[in-house]
């Protein structure tokens, strides 16, 4: 075998042993080092959040108090069924105040604003009286009962009399938002 061949060989061998040998062990320095920073930053943080416990502490009483300011006016049912009833009951008692009865109430269904961290029942409800007082019933409505939003609103009237005095009747869907029930927690 000629030195030019035994040049290359060696050559040969020695990328081999690079290949093989060598870059397998940096990739698991590099990787070591890596775990290494990692580690070193989850001890900066904890180290950090040990230093500054009062303050954290502090400021987390803060922030449960205005949750609780937050959340104050949106009630916490026991069950859904005893939220149904009290809210019937709230919406009859307000049309009632405005000269109306409540014709139809349907709780459609319950949902989640997940981004409030509040749950809500869709209603929808029906009443008939006269053109003002349907008015005054949805100002009262929407001003009037705690935490509920008025989604669609549709009166309809006979063609002929519209006044004041007219008779109409009134069909409302509303979300009344509540605080997600024990069983449901918040996320």
């Amino acid at each position: 075998m000629s030195g030019r061949q035994q040049l290359l060989l060696g050559v040969l061998v020695l990328l081999a042993m690079l290949r093989l040998i060598i870059v397998p062990w940096v990739d698991a320095q590099v990787e070591s080092a890596d775990r290494l920073a990692a580690l070193t930053m989850r001890l900066d943080r904890a180290a950090g959040l040990v230093a500054h416990r009062t303050g954290l502490a502090r400021d987390e009483a803060r922030i449960a108090r205005q949750l609780d300011e937050i959340l104050a006016p949106y009630p916490a049912p026991a069950s859904v069924e005893a939220l149904r009833l009290a809210v019937q009951r709230e919406l009859a008692a307000t049309l009632r105040a405005e000269g109306l009865e409540l014709g139809l109430f349907e709780w459609l269904w319950e949902g989640r604003e997940e981004a409030a961290g509040l749950s809500y029942g869709r209603v929808r409800l029906q009443t008939e009286g006269p053109l003002r007082d349907l008015a005054r019933a949805h100002v009262a409505l929407e001003h009037g009962v705690g935490p509920l939003r008025i989604r669609e609103a549709e009166i309809s009237m006979p063609r002929e009399g519209r006044g004041p005095q007219s008779h109409g009747r009134a069909s409302l869907v509303l979300d009344y938002y509540f605080q997600p029930l024990a069983s449901e927690g918040m996320e």
